[in-house]
């Protein structure tokens, strides 16, 4: 089928006998059941089973993007494929959840060619579960290759856990002890040991021997413990009395709006809500007490 694309286009099929429509973001793309089938185990096991969805010739895909479904569709019916670096991983992560997996090989192909220094961390959290082993191992090693041209990314300062730039440092530095050792007290100050998890400063971080044999390395543990040892209300000025200035990488600002009157008819309200800039939402809490 995806070898006669002259023969079979979706266009041109696509108002003729569909049996089965998917919905995407609102959007409905008409199909045929056996194209389906044939080409995703997921399709087949719903078509298979006396499923709701095979009842009533419908299904709604949640959490999906609409133009990755029509990319793959498209290339059931067709044979090609337009991948860019828009859509690459939209449609890499949907084709592995349709099980279609030659259309995740073609996928992962694209990534592997095109890993650079503005992509690659996000395609290491994308490829850190099995079904991506190999794109996993191609981004840690263009991670390690390049990794003081990394730190100095935005894409570093984004790192959504203080432990997973540790742990990249580490992981750098070993990975050829003997050359990169001396840069070890220059990256962990990209570091911000001080926000790292109590217990992963406690129990792990002391137990790695680089850091403790190392002067710089060893002053920056000491500033950590004592970060953590100091009362929440006495830490806002705890860095200017040190040589680091750090900032929390998971830190999140919010605004609290509470109560107020109402501009047309002037009723109170007490109703409060807290808007977090982080995320762009509000969200409602408690009351103001009359």
């Amino acid at each position: 089928m995806r070898n006669n694309p002259e023969n079979l286009t979706y266009d041109h099929l696509m108002l003729q006998n569909c049996d089965f429509a998917l919905e995407v973001e609102g959007e409905t793309i008409y199909a045929h059941r056996l194209v389906l089938s044939i080409a995703s185990p997921y399709f087949a096991a719903m078509f298979k089973n006396e499923t709701k969805e095979k009842a009533t010739g419908f299904v709604k895909l949640e959490d999906i993007h609409l133009t990755a479904v029509e990319t793959i569709v498209e290339y059931i019916y067709s044979g090609e494929i337009a991948l860019t670096e828009e859509n690459v991983q939209s449609v890499c992560t949907t084709s592995d959840y349709l099980q279609i997996e030659w259309v995740k090989r073609e996928c992962v192909e694209f990534l592997k060619r095109n890993i650079n220094a503005t992509n690659c961390l996000q395609l290491r959290r994308i490829a850190d579960k099995p079904p991506f082993n190999e794109l996993c191992e191609c981004t840690h090693d263009y991670i390690l290759k390049n990794f003081v041209i990394l730190i100095h990314k935005k894409e570093w300062l984004e790192l959504p856990f203080e432990v997973h730039a540790y742990e990249a440092v580490i992981n750098w530095i070993k990975y050829d002890l003997t050359k990169r050792q001396g840069y070890l007290a220059h990256l962990m100050r990209h570091v911000r040991v001080a926000f790292v998890r109590t217990e992963f400063l406690r129990d792990h971080i002391p137990s790695e021997s680089m850091l403790t044999s190392d002067p710089q390395c060893s002053q920056f543990l000491i500033e950590a413990f004592r970060y953590q040892l100091t009362p929440l209300s006495q830490r806002s000025s705890f860095w200017s009395q040190t040589k680091n200035v750090y900032t929390n990488r998971n830190a999140k600002i919010h605004v609290l709006f509470a109560g107020g009157k109402h501009i047309e008819t002037t009723s109170v309200h007490r109703m409060c809500n807290v808007y977090n800039a982080t995320n762009n939402k509000t969200s409602p809490i408690s009351d103001m007490l009359e």
